[in-house]
Formats: structure tokens, C-alpha cells, sequence
């Protein structure tokens, strides 16, 4: 008799301890299930996005936001990239208190949950930003971009690489206020951070001068272009020497502010330096040599130069076709 209660005994107890062994293993396998399909989805959203389809990536968007919530809860920092997707695809729509709504609350619970110092805060605070500068809202878009900078120094040190994007944001900022000389400021910094960071005349500090030649060449401040490209062009030529295929975009840069200037002759030059140098080079870079070609076609077109820009072109189409075969 006490065998049989002992067995009966048994019996009921069996079900719950295999549903203790079990219950886990379901639950991993369920959210491995959900994270492979959260992985899907975000790709498809990031498909969407390029494609410029917003409705139906902010539809997804949001389902991914409201599945997160109902596995994770409506505070969880599973739900900081449903966000800043569903933010950032309303912010390209023009739906800006939708946008600002879902960015503000990445940056609620981010702070809450990983720090009010948190790196992963900047994203959302450059996505405000963005949003009130296309609002016009410039006062509004001061102070998330003055939190981003801190969080960087704060984590990073105050001559970080890491800043860029925001001193960028301050950038169009200042140049949306008219205040030209703050917008140069911000960009000046990231040439100094790299120089901090690497000396002086360093290789690694001439991207960040080709950065600075572009902002020149963006806001027409042609002389200060030309002495951004000039002093990459030094650099290069001092630790690779004259003949560094680094030197193309530095000369390049250089030609087009004299372009810019109507100073044909000198554009020229620059553009023809640039492509002995690519021409002497031991492996032929055929498109290169067409892409300064065409420069100066176009170089001679626009000063009625048609004669030498069609022999200029005719040139570069050769060299295309040869490519070709």
C-alpha cells in the first residue's frame, strides 16, 4: 500500500516538475524566436527608409515599438531603437511634435535606466536638434545639442573625435542664425581635436581638413577652402612626398577654389598636376584620369574654351572605352 501511494504520489508531482524544466526552455526559445524576427524587421525598416517608403516604415516602426512593449514593458531599453526608428522616419514626414514626442521619450527612459550621462542619449538629442532647426525653432534646438557635447566630454574628454556630429549640428545652427563665424568655430574644433589627438602634421588629421575644405566650399568661403586643401596638400607631400596619390583630392580641392574665383589658368594647373600624378602612378587608375579629365573639360567649357574641352573630353571618352573592353 505504500508503494502505490508513494507511485500515485509520484504521478502528480511529475507533470509540475516537467513543467518547471520546460517553462524555460520555452521561454528561450520564444524570445530567441522574437529577437530573429525583431532582426528581420529592423532590416526591413532600414530598406524601407532608404527607399524613401516612410508610411510603411513608420507602420513597421511602430509595430516593432508596440511588440517591444508587450515583451518588455513600456520602460525597457529594448524599447530605445523602436523609438529613435519611429522618431526619425515622422521627423522625415514633417510630423514633428510625433517625432519630438517619441525622441523625448528614448531620452526619458535612457536616462533612467543607463545614466543621464549615457552615450547612447546623443543620438535622440541630435534627432530633436534636427527637429526644431527644420522647424525654425532655433532656440529649442540649443539646448539638446549643448547636452549632447557634455555626455561626450563627459565620456570621451573634451578634444574627443566623437563630437563631430554634434559640432556639425552646431554648425547649421549658427549658419541658420546667420552667425557665419560660430558655424566656422564648430568646424575648426574637429581640426584641433585631431591634432590633440594624433600631432600636428599627421596623415590621420588631413581627413579632417578635407572636412573643413568642404564646409568652406559649401558656405563660399573660397580663400579659406583653398587654405584647408593647401595645408592637407603639405602634409601629404611632407610624410608621403610629391608624388602621393593622397595628394589628388588635395589638388582638387585646391583647383576648384580658383575656379570658383574665375581663375581659369590656376585651375587648370591644379586639375593637371593632380592627373600627372595619377598618370605616373604604376597601377593605371583609368577612372581617375577620366574624372580629372572631365574637370577640366569642364573647366575649359565654362570660360568658352570649346575647341580644347572637346579634345579634353574626346580624350576622356577614350580612355572610358578602353576600360570598357
Amino acid at each position: 500500500m505504500k508503494h502505490l501511494a508513494l507511485i500515485v504520489l509520484l504521478a502528480l508531482v511529475a507533470p509540475a516538475a516537467f513543467a518547471i524544466q520546460t517553462a524555460p526552455d520555452d521561454a528561450i526559445e520564444s524570445d530567441r524566436t522574437w529577437l530573429a524576427e525583431q532582426r528581420r524587421m529592423n532590416q526591413r525598416f532600414v530598406e524601407l527608409f532608404r527607399e524613401r517608403r516612410y508610411e510603411e516604415g513608420e507602420e513597421l516602426a511602430r509595430s516593432l515599438l508596440l511588440r517591444a512593449e508587450e515583451n518588455y514593458g513600456y520602460d525597457s531599453t529594448e524599447l530605445l531603437a523602436p523609438l529613435i526608428n519611429l522618431a526619425t522616419v515622422q521627423r522625415v514626414q514633417r510630423r514633428y511634435s510625433d517625432a519630438l514626442f517619441h525622441y523625448e521619450r528614448h531620452i526619458a527612459i535612457a536616462g533612467r535606466s543607463l545614466g543621464y550621462d549615457a552615450l547612447e542619449l546623443v543620438n535622440p538629442l541630435h534627432g530633436m536638434a534636427r527637429t526644431h532647426i527644420r522647424m525654425g525653432d532655433y532656440e529649442a534646438a540649443v539646448e539638446p545639442l549643448a547636452r549632447a557635447l557634455r555626455i561626450t566630454h563627459a565620456n570621451s574628454g573634451i578634444y574627443s573625435l566623437e563630437q563631430g556630429a554634434t559640432r556639425d549640428l552646431l554648425s547649421d545652427l549658427a549658419l541658420a542664425e546667420g552667425d557665419l563665424e560660430q558655424a566656422n568655430l564648430h568646424q575648426r574644433v574637429q581640426v584641433r581635436a585631431h591634432e590633440r589627438r594624433y600631432g600636428p602634421g599627421d596623415l590621420r588629421t588631413v581627413p579632417a581638413l578635407y572636412k573643413l575644405g568642404e564646409w568652406y566650399e559649401r558656405t563660399r568661403q573660397t580663400a579659406l577652402q583653398r587654405r584647408a586643401y593647401a595645408a592637407a596638400d603639405r602634409i601629404i607631400q611632407s610624410a608621403s612626398g610629391e608624388d602621393s596619390l593622397e595628394r589628388v583630392q588635395a589638388l582638387r580641392g585646391q583647383a576648384s577654389s580658383f575656379l570658383r574665383e574665375s581663375r581659369r589658368e590656376k585651375a587648370e594647373e591644379f586639375f593637371r598636376r593632380a592627373l600627372s600624378i595619377v598618370r605616373a602612378h604604376p597601377i593605371q587608375d583609368i577612372l581617375q584620369q577620366a574624372r580629372l579629365l572631365i574637370d577640366i573639360g569642364d573647366t575649359q567649357t565654362i570660360f568658352n574654351r570649346q575647341p580644347n574641352a572637346r579634345e579634353t573630353y574626346r580624350e576622356a571618352w577614350e580612355l572610358l572605352s578602353v576600360d570598357d573592353e
